[in-house]
This record gives C-alpha cells, sequence and structure tokens, in this order.
C-alpha cells in the first residue's frame, strides 16, 4: 500500500489488529530528510467510500515524524466507538508541516 503526495509517501503499511486497539506500522520516504509531517488516521464503516473525521484515541509517531522506516500508530478502538460491532477501514495520511514566519 502506498499513498502519495507532495513529493514524500507513506509505504509499507501494516497493522497488527487486536481486540480493542490496532497497531499502525508505516514508512514515510521524502526527498527532503528535514520535513516534519503530521499523520492522521481516518475510518471509514462503508467500506472505504466515504471516510469521517480523524480518530483522536491515535498514538505514537503523529507529530513532527520524520521520513523513516518502522513509524507506529496505536488506536484504541474502544476510547472513541466502545459498544461498535462491524468492520472498519483506515486510511493513513500524512501531511507535510510548514513553518511560516509572520510579524
Amino acid at each position: 500500500m502506498s499513498i502519495n503526495g507532495y513529493g514524500q509517501s507513506v509505504e509499507n503499511v501494516r497493522y497488527d489488529n487486536g481486540r480493542t486497539r490496532v497497531v499502525i506500522t508505516y514508512d514515510i520516504v521524502s526527498n527532503d530528510d528535514s520535513a516534519e509531517y503530521a499523520v492522521k488516521v481516518y475510518p471509514s464503516f462503508d467500506g472505504g467510500t466515504t471516510y469521517g473525521a480523524c480518530l483522536k484515541a491515535v498514538k505514537g509517531d503523529t507529530w513532527k515524524v520524520k521520513p523513516g522506516n518502522g513509524r507506529t500508530v496505536t488506536w484504541n478502538f474502544n476510547d472513541e466507538f466502545l459498544g461498535r460491532t462491524g468492520e472498519v477501514t483506515l486510511q493513513l495520511r500524512a501531511y507535510r508541516m510548514i513553518r511560516i514566519k509572520y510579524e
């Protein structure tokens, strides 16, 4: 699986699905090693046709993430969707962070 945009890609996305949490491992490949990314995970309950707002109960490599291999995000399913059953499709997105000086 690969997600592309703005000179970087999120690759080798893998997951380990536990009973109440999902551990997602991914790599960020970029031609700029000094770049930093915000990583968000979005849920879909209709097989990927539409996606909701980004998940909030995630921890790990989600803020100021540098390019590299073996980054991880852990999502605690029950913290956001306690009691829900069925299937969820997850989409991982990496947004390049930019700094703008202003006075």
